[in-house]
């Protein structure tokens, strides 16, 4: 009998630990149910609002208004007196090509019109005394005439010289450029030594202080009835992030094949004329105002089929994922074009726990 009572009580052991196991087992999962039943979430009413549709881009800060500066006659340039970033004043001599041939020229012409004042006078002195002769019959009427012409032909020889002159004055002042209006150098295309033709971009200029925000977008965006009057708010990327508001000036009508987007030039006032050109800027532009719901990033996930949020049903207090059509994006904010209805309620906070069916309690009845 000894040999059959061990393997009863190991049985009999056995079988109490099955038992245990089986609670234990049991107990888990009504102690999951409980949890599943207690997960918080924030769900409001989705309420109707006014929305601005606006959209945000970077672009850079350049000149009103950029002018390429040349020498009229070709040359050698034999000095640049700028830099980039200087700025100019009206008068100011900017650069210089070799003058030699046109001084030469100018002394020529110089003492050409010399030569022919000279001649002018002993055609003046000349005639008066072939008027005296003749009128004393000391002389022919024909040497009155002869005397006549030739000082016609030295005035005619004077103001020929005069304009030579003045040509050659015009071209010496050409081998210079020299700054019509205040600005501020863009950039040096030409270089000291370099041999230029008439009318070749030595610089680049800026003309006054007027600044334009200039950015590249989506063709789309300006798609409305009056583009022009689209507000803009223009943010310098500086460390003060100082702010301004500008207005549309010109909208390019040639879309980028490879971006879809067009240039839009915005005007800014004149708290802008200290900005720095080339500075980099964002430009908020509001399109238009309308009616549409609003949610916070965190209410945002996803289904099989793209964009969702988690809803609530208010009466069995379980949640179901519903598929959306999203519309603009804020930094905080995304506004939901489709698949919502005012006075639903959308889960903002607490969806990562989520699956559907599953039994939530809102955090604010609870006082979580």
């Amino acid at each position: 009998m000894v040999h059959f009572r061990i393997p009863i009580l190991a049985a009999a052991r056995s079988g109490a630990l099955l038992v245990i196991s089986a609670l234990t087992l049991s107990a888990c999962d009504r102690s999951g149910e409980k949890e599943a039943a207690t997960i918080y979430v924030s769900a409001p009413t989705i309420e109707i609002k006014t929305i601005a549709a606006s959209s945000t881009y970077t672009g850079a800060i350049q000149p009103e208004e950029e002018t390429a500066l040349s020498f009229r006659v070709s040359g050698q340039i034999k000095a640049i007196h700028v830099d980039v970033g200087d700025p100019i004043k009206p008068g100011e001599v900017l650069a210089e090509i070799d003058d030699r041939q046109q001084r030469a020229d100018l002394d020529i012409a110089e003492a050409g019109l010399e030569s022919a004042r000279a001649e002018l006078e002993q055609s003046k002195a000349a005639a008066a005394r072939q008027q005296s002769l003749v009128g004393k019959g000391a002389a022919p009427q024909a040497s009155l005439e002869q005397a006549k012409e030739a000082l016609t032909s030295a005035e005619n020889d004077v103001l020929a010289a005069e304009s030579q002159l003045s040509s050659a004055r015009k071209d010496l002042a050409d081998t210079r450029i020299v700054a019509e209006v205040a600005g501020t150098v863009l950039s040096r295309d030409s270089e000291i030594g370099a041999v230029v033709s008439a009318g070749q971009t030595v610089l680049t200029v800026a003309r006054g202080g007027s600044r334009q925000a200039v950015f590249d977008v989506p063709e789309t965006v300006m798609m409305v009835p009056d583009p022009k009057a689209m507000p803009v708010t223009v943010t310098v990327l500086d460390n003060g992030h100082r702010q301004i508001s500008g207005k549309i000036a010109e909208i390019s009508p040639v879309v980028d094949p490879d971006t879809g987007t067009v240039t839009v030039k915005v005007d800014l006032d004149q708290q802008a004329a200290g900005f720095l050109l080339g500075a980099p800027v964002s430009g908020r532009f509001d399109s238009h105002q309308q009616k549409g719901i609003v949610l916070p990033w965190t209410a945002l996930t996803a289904s099989a089929n793209g964009p969702a949020v988690w809803m609530l049903d208010p009466e069995t207090h379980k949640v179901t994922l519903r598929d959306i059509t999203l519309g603009s994006f804020e930094d905080q904010t995304f506004q939901v074009l489709a698949g919502l209805e005012a006075g639903e309620q959308v889960v903002t906070r607490g969806g990562k726990l989520l699956r559907p069916g599953v039994t939530v309690a809102q955090a604010e009845e609870n006082g979580q």
